[in-house]
């Protein structure tokens, strides 16, 4: 069965604030031997999900919880990324077959579900609330990119109107669905909120990616500035604020839970790509 078009309105957020500067406490994450990790997830329990690469340079999700790694692939894989993990460990993410073909899957009480759109060529999972609904993106038969809502079984496709590309990567258990799109030349951030897209552009930025949302509304992404160097960032009761490690080159934010701790990953000046957990200093 065809995945449903949602038809949309759009309107512009634009940010007159300028960016703030907030201090915060960061922990790198690196599971034991790996040599490039991202962390991409995490719940109200602070359990936290991410990917890494080994000395072979394979693909591995892990989940960090309390203080141990546990290392997830998806049988058979070739290559396992983990986006997101909800409140009761339900966890989310995309894999990558023997074939090179793209899936999402879902894992549930240790059991592996894949989660493909029909037709599709490529599907990604990147978040999972705790009502079950999972976003994401696929690519159809034609090579363009489609936000992607699973909900109660059903596949919903989400495209801000005008965009040529568009993704979704976050939503909120109150079903607020963050995201990016491309048009005008540029790729920009969304909220859809009640069946309204609205556009979040970070002042100044060049580029605005969006990636996660909590249940206040805390929205965390990542932006390139006109010199063109990418910050993560935090937009919080219509205040953006840049999270930079420090030594960071380049930093992106992927998820924020309801406590306000955020999840990343940065790169330093070596190169070499690390995850972090950021926390608000008292």
């Amino acid at each position: 069965m065809p995945p449903i078009i949602a038809v949309l309105a759009v309107s512009l957020f634009l940010g007159s604030q300028r960016i703030a500067q907030v201090e915060y406490d960061f922990t790198t994450i690196d599971p034991p031997g790996s040599t490039m990790t991202q962390a991409r997830g995490i719940n109200a329990c602070g359990q936290i999900v991410g990917v890494y690469n080994d000395s072979g340079g394979n693909g591995h999700g892990f989940m960090l919880s309390e203080g141990k790694y546990r290392t997830i692939d998806v049988p058979d894989a070739a290559s396992t990324i983990c986006s997101g993990i909800n409140d009761r460990r339900q966890i989310v993410g995309r894999y990558d077959d023997a074939g090179g073909m793209t899936h999402g899957f879902l894992l549930r009480e240790d059991k592996y579900t894949a989660l493909d759109v029909p037709g599709a060529v490529f599907t990604l999972a990147s978040w999972i609330n705790n009502r079950g609904q999972i976003v994401g993106r696929y690519d159809d038969a034609d090579g363009t990119t489609h936000g992607l809502l699973l909900s109660e079984g059903k596949h919903m496709t989400l495209d801000v109107p005008n965009a040529t590309l568009t993704a979704a990567f976050g939503i909120n258990d109150l079903a607020e669905i963050v995201g990016q799109y491309y048009a005008g030349g540029t790729t920009h951030g969304f909220l859809l909120r009640q069946g309204e897209f609205t556009t979040l552009d970070v002042p100044d930025a060049t580029l605005t990616e969006v990636y996660g949302i909590n249940n206040v509304g805390d929205i965390v992404g990542s932006y390139v500035d006109a010199n063109g160097r990418r910050h993560a960032f935090l937009l919080s009761e219509g205040k953006c604020t840049t999270l930079d490690p420090p030594g960071a080159t380049v930093s992106f934010a992927f998820k924020i839970n309801p406590c306000g701790g955020l999840v990343g990953s940065y790169r330093d000046a070596g190169g070499k790509n690390h995850g972090f957990l950021a926390t608000r200093k008292d």
